[in-house]
């Protein structure tokens, strides 16, 4: 069993963590949080941020300005609005 280290970022916190795993899916549970994301940077600037192991859903994001900072930022945002909404539809079920 191959074990690779990932990147993965914490979307309410903004925080950054590195897991060992097989594969980004197993880094993501490792985490035990809802709001962890795998980002990948694409060529043309926009930003795909992965959440959710048992149900993958993706989100690219686009900015035309701000640094690289200011768009991960931005999709952290809405990788963590996505969290907060299954959270609160999940309550009211």
């Amino acid at each position: 069993m191959t074990m690779t280290t990932f990147t993965v970022h914490l979307a309410h916190t903004g925080e950054r963590q590195q897991v060992a795993a097989q594969d980004w899916r197993s880094a993501l549970k490792a985490t035990g949080r809802p709001d962890a994301c795998w980002i990948e940077p694409q060529a043309d600037g926009a930003i795909d941020a992965t959440f959710d192991p048992e149900a993958p859903t993706t989100i690219t994001t686009r900015c035309r300005q701000g640094s690289e900072a200011e768009r991960l930022a931005f999709a952290l945002a809405c990788v963590a609005n996505e969290v907060d909404k299954a959270a609160a539809g999940a309550a009211r079920a």
